[in-house]
């Protein structure tokens, strides 16, 4: 900068707040624009709009030409698809460059929208690195929404590779969001056809049916009543799908109880190859059928023959492969190692990288390490517990985590009670309780996670006495195995009972 030109700039600013202020006071009648805004009206300059959005450049330079000939020169614009008081804060950005992340997520994410189509472009930067660094739980839960509008605008697209990222990691979220229903077909059909096994072929296959049951107009789901007419439009919206579902890899069982009944759909040649694999003793699937899914990081086998010592010399008149195991042995150097280090667990249900995802959760914190202490209350089976036990051996203890491992999957699921169980019989209001659920037999344990914080604060736990339940809202009710999506934000469990074989839980003990 040049020694003889002073800056001043926080004057400007002060003036320019000042200046909306008076706006919003009504103070100031030298405004030339009015914007309507659902039922309200908001004063403005055009030559500040001009200047900080390219939205209102065009449209106040289209209606300047229109009024060419006009004597009243004060312009009237209005905007149909945006809620006032997220203008109200738009607006307040462009004479100020300030706005309030007081809001809730769902208002924030609405001025993000907003944002982009004024072409605040500064704005959209902030948010959209805002939403990415701090609110991955708030878009998990949204993320059929978020993705699908991240996919409008080039502008979004740090926040489409955020997204992208989530659904390759876990494909769950969006096939169990309560959402489901609102995906875009071709957003679905890419994950059909995914090749690995996010979830087994049976649920994908009876995911789609309900997606295209519930697309508009909805379609009778009794197909004993349909008439031509369902039949053609239920093929039509599902006739791009059939050939990604793997078929060929669903028990017989669950052939007969959920894709038989939709054979009218079905091309006729592959219904007739479906029968006769199930029909006929021995019979393979045709050489055309897709192979089943990969299970989802599946850990690769090192071979014994790829041992090899980096001084070791190779010959092309001995292959490596023909060589014998303890010639190749042989060729490996001796190393001393430490005697191996065996560690009683904490829980014989889930593993130190688990117990550490939820020590966070609890914390709120993305990482680090663990700052609880885990003290065991009680195990067993849960068929041998009864409600009086629980009680003897968990009431007034403080923070506790619940977990179970429920028969025959050994999916686990759990929750996070904050306040002390004390057979009050009563609800229990939290901000802090949580339930989740995963896949015991997933990489550490870590990757196939649904995880729920509470949406009614007032129906947390429910902390029955001897005599009757406990449970997480109406959501997870242990004691007669329930399930029902009520009181916590997310869906983590797609059936409605559960059978319990182990459980556990656990004292939450600060660290100091």
């Amino acid at each position: 900068m040049s020694m003889d030109i002073v800056e001043l700039k926080p004057t400007l600013l002060k003036d320019l707040k000042n200046l909306y202020k008076n706006l919003e006071k009504d103070n100031n009648n030298d405004y030339n624009v009015t914007i309507k805004v659902e039922q309200k009206s908001f004063k403005a300059h055009s030559v500040i709009l001009k200047l900080r959005s390219e939205y209102f450049r065009n449209l106040i330079n289209n209606e300047i030409k229109r009024m060419a000939n006009m004597f009243n020169k004060k312009i009237t614009l209005e905007i149909s698809d945006m809620n006032s008081e997220v203008f109200s804060s738009c607006l307040k950005y462009i004479y100020t460059g300030e706005f309030s992340l007081q809001g809730d997520n769902d208002f924030l994410f609405d001025l993000f929208i907003a944002a982009e189509k004024l072409k605040l472009i500064d704005m959209v930067d902030y948010l959209q690195n805002y939403f990415i660094e701090n609110k991955t739980e708030w878009i998990e839960i949204n993320l059929i929404r978020v993705y699908q509008i991240s996919l409008n605008s080039i502008s979004f697209n740090e926040l489409q590779v955020h997204c992208k990222q989530i659904i390759d990691q876990n494909p769950k979220f969006i096939f169990l969001s309560d959402s489901f229903h609102t995906l875009k077909s071709s957003i679905l059909l890419d994950l059909i056809k995914r090749d690995d096994e996010f979830l087994t072929e049976i649920k994908i296959w009876r995911q789609l049916i309900k997606w295209v049951h519930e697309q508009e107009p909805p379609i009778n789901r009794d197909t004993q009543n349909w008439n031509p007419s369902n039949i053609i439009d239920f093929e039509e919206r599902i006739r791009d799908f059939i050939p990604h579902i793997r078929f060929f890899t669903i028990s017989s069982d669950n052939y007969y109880s959920y894709v038989r009944p939709y054979k009218e759909i079905l091309p006729q040649k592959l219904v007739d190859q479906l029968e006769r694999f199930y029909l006929v003793r021995d019979a393979s699937p045709p050489p055309n059928a897709l192979r089943p899914r990969t299970p989802r990081r599946l850990r690769r086998k090192i071979s014994t023959y790829s041992m090899r010592s980096p001084t070791e010399p190779t010959t092309p008149a001995e292959p490596r492969l023909q060589r014998s195991r303890s010639h190749i042995l042989a060729k490996v150097p001796i190393v001393n190692r430490p005697p191996s280090i065996h560690v009683k667990p904490i829980s014989n249900i889930i593993n130190i990288r688990q117990m550490r995802r939820i020590s966070h959760w609890i914390d709120r914190v993305e990482s680090g390490n663990i700052n609880n202490d885990f003290v065991l209350l009680a195990k067993g089976t849960w068929d041998s517990t009864t409600q009086i036990k629980f009680h003897d051996l968990c009431d007034n203890k403080g923070p506790t985590l619940i977990l179970a491992r429920i028969d025959n999957t050994n999916d686990i699921i759990g929750g996070y009670n904050p306040h002390s169980w004390t057979s009050s019989n009563k609800w229990i209001g939290s901000t802090e309780s949580f339930i989740f659920s995963f896949k015991s037999d997933s990489r550490e344990g870590i990757d196939d996670i649904i995880f729920s914080r509470i949406n009614d604060q007032n129906a947390a736990i429910f902390d029955g006495d001897s005599n009757s339940n406990i449970g997480f809202g109406l959501d997870l009710l242990l004691f007669t195995g329930e399930y029902k999506h009520v009181h916590y934000q997310r869906r983590i469990m797609d059936c409605d009972t559960f059978t319990i074989e182990r459980y556990e839980v656990f004292q939450i003990r600060k660290k100091y």
